[in-house]
């Protein structure tokens, strides 16, 4: 099946089986986006990801890298690489967009924030 990418309402987004957030590096680690809900379809969204945990994860923050966080029960929680957010050009946010699919296996519904 080809996964399809459309807009929906909040409404809609707040059923989704994962949630994936961008994550940009800097020389200071991980960076979370400002402004992000704290919490979002029944799962609580991290402000801040410890850059040591998610390293021995095997996620660094560059872009085109995923990292899904699963519990029983509730949507995961997609970490999306964008590398330097400075950087990030429409090829970079595609990547994302494809990691989050991936990541959300076979959930219909990706809610990206």
């Amino acid at each position: 099946m080809t996964p399809t990418v459309r807009s929906a309402g909040a409404h809609e987004l707040l059923e989704a089986g994962a949630v994936g957030m961008p994550v940009a590096r800097d020389d200071q680690g991980l960076l979370v986006p400002q402004g992000l809900p704290a919490e979002f379809a029944g799962v609580a969204i991290p402000s801040q990801v410890d850059t040591t945990w998610a390293n021995d994860q095997g996620f660094e923050g560059k872009a085109g890298q995923s990292l899904a966080i699963r519990a029983l029960g509730m949507p995961t929680v997609v970490l999306l690489g964008i590398g330097d957010a400075a950087m990030a050009d429409a090829e970079v946010w595609r990547r994302l967009g494809a990691g989050a699919v991936r990541a959300a296996g076979r959930s219909p519904v990706v809610a990206l924030l």
